[in-house]
């Protein structure tokens, strides 16, 4: 008869689950071994020993199910709020810079349903994060003309994308990359909104052929829930953050405002969202 676990049984139970990276099924067969579920004295754990009999897998209890899972040395979500929006998705991605909305733009195309959430208030990560963006391609790289399709095609995207320039420069009018396209640290350097528009853009075409497929900014990433084994994510969980104010403008301090951005509650600055990432109904 299996055994009830005492305080210090679950202190050694912890200790182990912290210094072996095993997933939450081998935990399962430690505990049970531990509250006697294998005929041993309880406390100990029986060796393993040499036998090619099959045995049935025995039924794990929701109590030793839920022991195991707090018990496999991953993160624990706590509290975690109840999701506000829980979207549906194939291919989850976390981080919108180049390297994010190039697996998500391909992902697309090839026909998943896949939803990206990025932390800060734009997307593309290098290209719309600084004063003057530029494309970082070596002199090789440009005499041989060896990046791939897709990276031209973006490249030129950005060029054909229209901005406003500061007032103090006098200009009025909408210019083109392409236009304004002038700097000594690369070939191709321009404004940061304009490397925000073209990832937008590049997303927006890609997701004609994935219907239902969604991205957000200025959502910070929480945390991931996993299945029994520990190695199989089921759930991805974030949360939005939507100014109160419609002119709000980050105050460019992270130190600052990251805890502000990745806190599940509201504030006098931003409403909070909880959101989940799941598979569709049948899908892992």
């Amino acid at each position: 008869m299996n055994q009830p676990l005492s305080k210090l049984q679950l202190t050694q139970l912890a200790s182990i689950a912290f210094l072996l990276p095993v997933g939450a099924a081998a935990l399962v067969g430690i505990i049970q071994a531990w509250v006697g579920g294998t005929g041993s004295t309880p406390g100990a754990i029986a060796p393993a020993q040499a036998d090619t009999t099959p045995v049935a897998t025995p039924e794990v209890s929701p109590q030793v199910d839920y022991l195991a899972n707090k018990l496999n040395g991953r993160p624990q979500l706590s509290p975690l709020p109840t999701a506000q929006e829980t979207w549906e998705c194939e291919v989850a991605i976390v981080g919108g810079s180049l390297g994010g909305i190039a697996a998500a733009s391909q992902a697309m195309q090839a026909g998943a349903k896949t939803c990206l959430i990025e932390l800060s208030p734009w997307l593309g990560g290098q290209i719309s994060s600084q004063g003057v963006s530029a494309i970082d391609e070596s002199i090789t790289m440009q005499r041989q003309r060896n990046a791939s399709e897709s990276w031209m095609d973006f490249k030129a995207l950005i060029q054909d994308q229209e901005i406003r320039l500061p007032a103090w420069t006098n200009i009025s009018e909408r210019l083109r990359v392409s236009e304004i396209n002038r700097c000594w640290v690369g070939s191709l350097c321009f404004p940061p909104k304009a490397g925000a528009q073209a990832s937008a853009q590049l997303l927006e075409t890609a997701a004609e052929a994935a219907p239902g497929s969604r991205w957000q900014t200025s959502t910070a990433f929480k945390g991931a829930e996993f299945d029994k084994t520990g190695k199989q994510i089921t759930a991805i969980y974030g949360v939005h953050r939507a100014p109160l104010n419609p002119n709000y403008v980050p105050e460019g301090r992270p130190s600052v405002e990251l805890p502000r951005w990745y806190s599940w509650d509201s504030d006098e600055t931003f409403n909070k969202v909880p959101i989940k990432l799941q598979a569709p109904a049948g899908k892992k």
